[in-house]
């Protein structure tokens, strides 16, 4: 019955979670401590009424719960932290009154949702993102090189460190041991993680062979399978986005707004949204500018006026809405396509840019 649905807010703790019940009209049914432990949670959850809501914030400890109780016959929501903060900020902080808030505006549909992405999705986000782990994790051993190497006052100039060049210059140095021995262990675990990564690396062009949104993405200059399949994987169901713009908003590209009193100011971007994303992006411009002719004088017509890295953002937000324009028409990224200039011209502004030489 559509009267028994009911509402819970859930304050969702790495040991606990604080669940408070409300029917419709704002009633609480129940306030409960519960265990965080599958059996608990799945429990709990398994008893409330076919259809009833449950909200809880997106913050680093959700993907287990939802893993939990996924399968159940409720719906799950995502609610945006730091906007949840700015609807129903107190002074008065507690986990009981942070999971009636939470219950409270679930039941009047004032959560600021976040996206929560189907299992696969998360899969593929998971797969792509530790690798880039791996990456970084790479990345600051070689550092750690150079920085023993800066210490002695040897330097290494191959942009290649771990490179047999390299190998065999910082044989010759005249290193104490401890030093020597630093160094060996950087380059074991630096090599460790280069074998590692090349293992998740065929993992992950094996599955952007398989999406067809991926190997859409690939079209574009600067895309690898890696790219596509992050950019995929962060938008997740590309159809929720309306517009370019909305879709840029999402990845945190578009400058911050402040008006008051008839003046507007634009400021920085917000960096709100995936950060992966917007660095898969930037990662393609330079690609991207010397295949195609029309981006790359926009590139050099913002470079002039407001700088490279003003011009970035701008070509970054033109590429996002050019990949949307993509992705729902189901067109490859093409660099002269042939198509009439009067035909171009009736174009929305993000399929112009697409069909643009």
């Amino acid at each position: 019955m559509i009267n028994s649905i009911q509402y819970v807010g859930v304050d969702y703790h790495t040991r606990y979670a604080i669940a408070t019940r409300m029917n419709k009209d704002g009633d609480i049914l129940s306030k409960d401590r519960i265990a965080n432990v599958k059996a608990d949670i799945r429990l709990y959850f398994s008893a409330l009424p076919t259809q009833s809501q449950v909200v809880l914030e997106a913050t680093n400890n959700w993907a287990a719960f939802v893993e939990w109780t996924g399968d159940l016959p409720i719906e799950i929501k995502l609610a945006n932290p730091s906007k949840t903060r700015a609807i129903a900020s107190a002074k008065i902080k507690t986990d009981t009154l942070d999971s009636r808030i939470l219950a409270d505006l679930l039941r009047t549909d004032f959560i600021a949702e976040s996206y929560l992405a189907p299992k696969e999705v998360r899969d593929i986000r998971e797969l792509v993102r530790y690798r880039m782990t791996l990456v970084r994790l790479r990345s600051q051993l070689k550092t750690r090189i150079r920085s023993v190497l800066f210490k002695v006052g040897e330097r290494i100039l191959t942009a290649n460190i771990l490179g047999p060049l390299s190998k065999r210059t910082i044989s010759k140095f005249s290193l104490r041991d401890i030093y020597r021995e630093e160094i060996n262990s950087c380059m074991t675990l630096a090599e460790s993680f280069t074998k590692q990564i090349a293992v998740f690396e065929e993992k992950i062009e094996k599955q952007a062979t398989l999406n067809e949104d991926t190997k859409l993405l690939m079209t574009v200059p600067g895309i690898s399978f890696f790219s596509a399949l992050l950019i995929t994987a962060e938008i997740g169901d590309y159809k929720r986005f309306a517009s370019g713009r909305k879709l840029c908003c999402f990845a945190g590209l578009v400058p911050s707004i402040h008006a008051s009193g008839g003046k507007i100011q634009h400021g920085r971007i917000i960096k709100q949204g995936s950060a992966n994303l917007r660095f898969a992006l930037l990662q393609a411009i330079p690609h991207l500018i010397r295949k195609h002719a029309g981006l790359a004088r926009h590139y050099q017509r913002i470079s002039r006026k407001k700088g490279t890295k003003t011009a970035r953002i701008a070509i970054s937000r033109k590429l996002l809405s050019i990949m949307l324009t993509m992705l729902k028409t189901r067109q490859p990224f093409r660099i002269n396509t042939g198509v009439k200039r009067e035909s171009i011209a009736r174009l929305p502004a993000s399929a112009r840019a697409l069909n643009q030489p």
